[in-house]
């Protein structure tokens, strides 16, 4: 991944995303993590979209606070990775960026990379919550 052609409020939404995993001992940086920056980001783009599709983002924030704490945890760590899935997600950002003539990754890039390459229980975990790429 090339994350200088990432925009600052991506590159700031993966920042939150590890500083999160580390604060909630999660070994691994998930969706979740990096979905808990996106939609928690002040005057950020994906609260306004989850608003305008009619959804309360401060719900779906709580919620998804809720599913980190429900993540593994370890004590004692020296670091936080990318999962595999966050990884590939990142790389279908960049790809979706690409596709659409984007020079940089931004926010909705991230969340159709989240849509295409997130993991099955992140998947259920939107769409019990009515996040739909078609909806986005």
């Amino acid at each position: 991944m090339d994350y200088q052609k990432f925009t600052q409020k991506s590159l700031s939404a993966i920042q939150d995303a590890q500083n999160i995993a580390a604060e909630y001992g999660n070994p691994e940086i998930q969706e979740e993590h990096l979905f808990y920056a996106l939609v928690s980001q002040e005057e950020g783009l994906i609260p306004e979209i989850i608003k305008g599709m009619g959804l309360d983002a401060n719900s779906i924030t709580k919620d998804t606070l809720n599913e980190i704490e429900k993540l593994p945890k370890v004590s004692g760590q020296s670091g936080v990775y990318l999962s595999q899935s966050l990884n590939q997600a990142l790389v279908e950002a960049e790809k979706q960026a690409k596709s659409m003539q984007d020079d940089y990754v931004s926010v909705e890039h991230l969340m159709l990379g989240l849509f295409s390459k997130g993991s099955s229980s992140f998947a259920r975990f939107l769409s019990s919550h009515n996040i739909t790429k078609d909806a986005f």
